[in-house]
């Protein structure tokens, strides 16, 4: 068996739990979720993924369940558009 380091970090809770499930759906623990991270990290030199700067260099995540509630604001702040639009 190969050597292993121990790490701790904090998380959320509900996003723990969430990632668990996810991670079970796809046959994998935390800890081998992480590995496949920060392999990739290694890989490509950087984060697996883009990173974005928005409005005015503040980091902006929207996780899936915020995504409804940011359409339905956006729906809502626009919806004379689409009224003028179904006329």
């Amino acid at each position: 068996m190969a050597a292993t380091a121990s790490m701790t970090i904090h998380l959320d809770p509900e996003v723990k739990a969430r990632s668990q499930e996810l991670f079970k759906t796809l046959g994998m623990d935390m800890t081998t979720a992480i590995n496949i991270f920060l392999r990739q990290a290694l890989m490509q030199h950087g984060l697996p993924f883009e990173v974005k700067t928005v409005n005015q260099n503040k980091l902006q995540i929207v996780a899936d369940d915020d995504l409804d509630a940011v359409s339905a604001k956006f729906m809502q702040r626009n919806r004379h558009v689409y009224e003028e639009l179904a006329k």
